[in-house]
Parts: C-alpha cells; sequence; structure tokens
C-alpha cells in the first residue's frame, strides 16, 4: 500500500467548489454544560476563538496505515510518512484550505493562525458575528469554577459551504477547561525521616518523602533499568505554563543524575505563556523532571500555550504545531477534562491531529488522572479527554507502595 500511496501522492490533484458538497448542514454541539451561572447574550466586546479542523482524504486509508506501522508482522512497520508525503495524499488541498479561510473571513472572523499541513485555522470573531455566521446564541457565563466566560446554548450550524471540508469546529463553548492531573500526597503518607538511599548512595525519594526516579525506573523497569537513556531521541511536553530551568537543574543534582542530552527547547504556541512560573508551572516541572530524570539523553522541547486562552483551542494547537515540526518522537499531554463536559467534537478533533501525528511517527500519551471513572469536571461515571481517544496512549491505573526499610 505504501508504493501506491508515494505514487498517487505524486500524480493526484484535488478540486472542490464552495458548496459543492451536501446541502445538508451539520450541527455543532455544546457541552454537558452544569454549574454555570447565565448572564445572558454576550455582548460585541466577548472576543470568540475558534479552532477550524479540517477533513482528510481517504481517511478509511490512513486508518489502515497507521494500524500496519503498529505492527510488528506487517512490511509497513515503523515505515512512517514524512509531512510532505502525509500533505501530498491526505490532507486537505491548498485549495480547500484557503476555500475555508475564506469564508471564515467573509463571514467576520479575523485568521490568527493557520499551519503549513493545512489541518488547522485559528480565528477570532466578536460574540454576535460568531453567532450569525454559525446560527447560534452565545451567551457570557460564569463557571462553576467562577470564571467568567462564554459558551453556546444552543447547537450551532456548518454554514453549507464549509460541509465536507470541516470535521468540527472548537471554540464556541469556552466553559470545560483542560486542566493538570497532579495532587499532591497527603502529609501523613509523607516520610519524616532523613530520605533513603540506594547501596550506590543516590537519594531515592526527595526532601519530604516523595518517590524519586529510581523508585519508577526499577518499579516499573523502564528502559533506563537497561541503560537507554533516551541519546538520539526526543521527548515533547504540552502545557500552559512555563517553568524554571533551575527547578530542572536542583532537581537532577539532588537526584545525581547527569543530563547528556541537549538544552531544553521551548516552543510557543499562540503566543505562548509568561516566561517563569505561573499558574500551572507545577505541572510543566513535574513532566519535564520526570522525563529528563529517566531519560536524560533525550532531546527536550516544551510546548507552551498560554493559561489565560478562554478555550480548549490551544491544545488542538499544540498538537497541530508538534505535527507540523515532526521534531519529536513523542508527546506528554498531563492535562484533560471530562470527555461529556467538553463540546462535541473535541475528542475527535485531537484524535484527528494525533492520528497524522502516528502516520509520521510520532506517539502521544496522557496521563489518566487519579479519579479512576470519576473524571475531573464529570457529574457520574466518564472517561477523560485526551486519554479516550484511539491515536493516544493512556498512561496510569496503577498505585505504588515503597518499603523505606
Amino acid at each position: 500500500m505504501l508504493a501506491r500511496l508515494f505514487s498517487f501522492a505524486a500524480i493526484l490533484t484535488f478540486t472542490v467548489g464552495v458548496g459543492a458538497a451536501s446541502a445538508a448542514t451539520i450541527p455543532i454541539g455544546t457541552g454537558a454544560i452544569t454549574g454555570v451561572r447565565d448572564l445572558g447574550r454576550a455582548p460585541s466586546w466577548v472576543n470568540v476563538r475558534i479552532a477550524v479542523v479540517l477533513n482528510y482524504h481517504r481517511d478509511a486509508e490512513l486508518e489502515s496505515l497507521t494500524e500496519a506501522q503498529a505492527d510488528p508482522a506487517s512490511p509497513l512497520y515503523h515505515r512512517f510518512l514524512t509531512p510532505s508525503q502525509f500533505a501530498n495524499y491526505f490532507a486537505p488541498t491548498p485549495i480547500e484550505y484557503g476555500c475555508v479561510v475564506s469564508s471564515l473571513q467573509r463571514g467576520g472572523f479575523r485568521i490568527t493562525n493557520t499551519f503549513p499541513n493545512r489541518t488547522v485555522v485559528d480565528a477570532v470573531a466578536p460574540a454576535p458575528i460568531a453567532e450569525r455566521y454559525f446560527g447560534t446564541e452565545i451567551h457570557s457565563v460564569i463557571s462553576s469554577a467562577g470564571r467568567r466566560t462564554y459558551t453556546n446554548v444552543r447547537p450551532g450550524i456548518m454554514p453549507a459551504e464549509l460541509n465536507g471540508l470541516v470535521l468540527t469546529v472548537q471554540g464556541l463553548d469556552a466553559v470545560g477547561r483542560m486542566r493538570p492531573l497532579y495532587s499532591f500526597a497527603p502529609n501523613a503518607r509523607r516520610h519524616v525521616m532523613a530520605p533513603a538511599v540506594s547501596p550506590d548512595s543516590k537519594p531515592i525519594f526527595g526532601p519530604d518523602g516523595g518517590y524519586g526516579p529510581r523508585v519508577f525506573i526499577k518499579s516499573y523497569d523502564l528502559p533506563a533499568s537497561n541503560g537507554f537513556t533516551g541519546t538520539g531521541r526526543a521527548s515533547g511536553v504540552a502545557t500552559d505554563a512555563d517553568f524554571l530551568d533551575s527547578d530542572l537543574a536542583s532537581f537532577l543534582s539532588y537526584f545525581q543524575i547527569h543530563r547528556t542530552g541537549p538544552p531544553t527547547t521551548r516552543v510557543l504556541v499562540d503566543g505562548g505563556p509568561p516566561p517563569g512560573n505561573g499558574n500551572d508551572s507545577i505541572e510543566t516541572a513535574l513532566d519535564v523532571e520526570q522525563i529528563v530524570s529517566i531519560a536524560p539523553g533525550t532531546a527536550l522541547y516544551v510546548y507552551e500555550v498560554t493559561y489565560d486562552e478562554p478555550t480548549n483551542g490551544n491544545f488542538i494547537d499544540i498538537y497541530n504545531q508538534v505535527v507540523t515540526d515532526d521534531l519529536v518522537d513523542e508527546l506528554n499531554t498531563s492535562y484533560g477534562y471530562c470527555e461529556t463536559a467538553l463540546p462535541t467534537g473535541y475528542p475527535e478533533a485531537l484524535n484527528a491531529v494525533a492520528k497524522q501525528g502516528n502516520a509520521l511517527g510520532i506517539t502521544f500519551h496522557s496521563a489518566s488522572g487519579d479519579g479512576g471513572s470519576n473524571w475531573d469536571g464529570c457529574n457520574g461515571v466518564s472517561v477523560g479527554t485526551p486519554v479516550d481517544i484511539p491515536h493516544n496512549v493512556g498512561i496510569g491505573g496503577t498505585t505504588l507502595r515503597v518499603d523505606v526499610n
């Protein structure tokens, strides 16, 4: 199939007529919103920020390809595509991508970001313009967390000229927010004695008794226990906050870990957050410390968006920037939210981008959280996003207790 794919990619071209798809319109849903206070119709000074995710060509063939690439028995095992090969065969054409951009602009949106892989378009417009374009009604609300934001109180309708071109539009509902999933152990479970050390005198526990990297390496038989340090590989972190390089250096110094990989590279997406510690910097520091400590030879790329972005479109942009850059072998996301409380189509949006990344050889993985089936933000039993998406590895579900004696 791969040879046929490459030969087709060299000769096939596509054309599209605006509005040529089915005349039926596609509803843009809302999430299962609870606990909000409705402030009424959103005024013109409320800006609605959207991320438009386009459909691929030959999506069924793309699914088959990613399955074959992951199957050791397949001749396509680990035969990953380059971004240009993907763009030439699976991605929307430049004409199709331009049609979406032009339609949004005619509707009154300002384009804030486009991507060379022609998968996502970011745009912003005052609430009344967004209402008119998508045939919906947008209200200002105060979320259960006390955040003033907005949501569409009835499903939007995809304009007919975008039918067939667009998979989903995210951003009309900005209530549910992806959150970091760390938690602190109760004080009663922390060790009050001096940190235990291994036979070679390297610390096993931190100053407050928290588990150090050697605990995880040995307990889960991670590759580092067999001498694999990530040298020659690249790792990515998705986050909405920066961190201090000095914190990472102190962590590595305390646990006597020598970093052999190159210095950290920060990739600011949609402008990125302010430098230094911010609202979710604990999560960012935790992620980079864990990755570098168990793979000290890896090249680390930290993809950062701003905490102040009102919608979860920022994480769609992170995923898409990672795919566009094609620099990392894997991307970690320790953020999530209740699947049923997110706008309809959000898991599908992340999954579409992750599927493209899989075809290029990028593994996406995310934290499953500590709540089990009682996911943060859910009323009742539900799974979370992005741990729910098929082209992502959900990590978690274990309880680790270590004998300190």
